[in-house]
């Protein structure tokens, strides 16, 4: 005889790693056979297990089962969705069952019962908050879910100033859904309120309501903000799509297009695509990410090329300059060395002149005390010393005159 399976253990089998569609198909078979007693077992054993995939597994099963006994034409809201959403609820664990478990199910009533969930109105939510109803906390965060998923910012808002501030204050839930609305709205909202809700909680849904709250905004402070709140989902729920889509998108919107690609594939590949308008969110930011890349791209290249022109303009410019200054220098130092020489030449072209002189004069004294000499020998001694005197002269001008360099001639000229 083969023992019968747990309803906790037929759960925990519906996950089929990397085959989101037999996945979902197995939580709706699950749900098929299940009666209301059987439901309400499954109740107690969400609230009792805290594990995020059972809890995700069996917030499937439960949108699952709800949907199959929900006419499609129901008009009116089903009363027994609220009761059993509402035994849920557990302060021990910041009533983290129920909020995995309720917006999967509001998911579903929003793209197949619409009609039964806008059945649930304000007016319903006014009065049981009035009446002190059990059900108030449950049916209200439904009707903020809804407005959610529709990104009605101004819904939530409004439905959180109706029920009062005390108590939109008394649950971290709230506060954060008054922070994606503020979020989603582009209204100015510290980094510092976001933090403090998400520290102060490890909720599933509330980090992931924060994160969808950042998803609106721009910027590398939100963006590595959004990456840490990532980090945490993944580790509390390493099989959500959505968390991954919200990761690509940080990383492609800090230039990280190989992480954001990464993320969204992984994204693609874990979800179902029966999902279509999440599957055709996950393609889009797909297609995102392809385009800022290949636009990052093209842009890096023409910013080299221009990089690349610039720099040769820049060092043409400053060869040319070189060049010019090197000429320049090079024709002041031979202007310069030309000067001295001429100056040298002249002091010793003058001291040549005084030397002849006074060979000259030497040579008529000496030739006039050579008594013993005929004429014609000192007229001879004469010429000849004036003959060495005026070699002299003419040899030391040829010897210290200067010589001029071309560049130095045509600067001149």
């Amino acid at each position: 005889m083969v023992p019968e399976i747990s309803l906790q253990d037929r759960i925990y089998s519906a996950r089929i790693l990397n085959d989101p569609v037999r996945t979902a198909a197995n939580t709706v078979e699950i749900a098929g056979s299940l009666g209301e007693e059987d439901m309400w077992l499954l109740a107690e054993l969400l609230r009792a297990d805290r594990d995020s995939d059972f809890r995700n597994l069996g917030a499937d099963v439960s949108a699952a089962w709800f949907l199959q006994r929900i006419p499609t034409d129901a008009t009116q809201w089903y009363p027994l969705l609220s009761t059993w959403l509402t035994a849920l609820r557990d302060p021990a664990d910041r009533h983290d069952a129920f909020e995995i478990v309720s917006s999967a199910i509001t998911w579903r009533l929003r793209s197949e019962r619409p009609a039964c969930l806008n059945a649930l109105g304000l007016g319903r939510v006014i009065t049981e908050l009035e009446h002190g109803s059990d059900e108030f906390d449950t049916d209200l965060s439904i009707l903020l879910q809804a407005a959610r998923y529709d990104f009605n910012f101004e819904r939530i808002e409004q439905i959180l100033n109706a029920v009062s501030e005390g108590t939109t204050n008394s649950s971290l839930y709230y506060r954060a859904m008054l922070q994606y609305s503020r979020l989603g709205r582009g209204k100015e909202v510290s980094l510092a309120d976001v933090s403090a809700i998400a520290d102060a909680t490890e909720s599933e849904k509330i980090l992931s309501l924060l994160l969808h709250g950042l998803w609106f905004t721009a910027g590398a402070e939100w963006s590595s903000e959004m990456l840490k709140l990532c980090d945490r989902l993944i580790a509390i729920n390493p099989h959500n799509a959505i968390t991954y889509m919200r990761k690509a998108a940080a990383h492609r919107r800090k230039g990280d297009f190989s992480l954001a690609i990464a993320a969204i594939n992984k994204a693609i590949a874990m979800h179902s695509p029966l999902d279509r308008e999440t599957h055709a969110d996950l393609k889009l930011e797909r297609v995102t990410i392809a385009t800022q890349q290949d636009e990052a791209l093209r842009l890096s290249r023409v910013v080299e090329q221009s990089s690349n022109r610039l720099n040769g303009e820049i060092e043409s410019r400053v060869t040319a300059a070189d060049t010019r200054l090197t000429t320049r220098f090079t024709t002041l130092a031979d202007q310069t060395d030309a000067q001295i020489s001429d100056s040298l030449f002249k002091v010793v072209e003058i001291l040549g002149i005084f030397t002849a002189i006074i060979g000259v004069v030497a040579t008529t004294i000496g030739s006039q005390f050579g008594n013993s000499l005929s004429f014609w020998e000192r007229a001879a001694i004469l010429v000849l010393g004036g003959v060495v005197v005026i070699g002299f002269f003419f040899l030391l001008r040829f010897i210290v005159r200067p010589h001029r360099s071309p560049l130095a001639h045509r600067e001149t000229e």
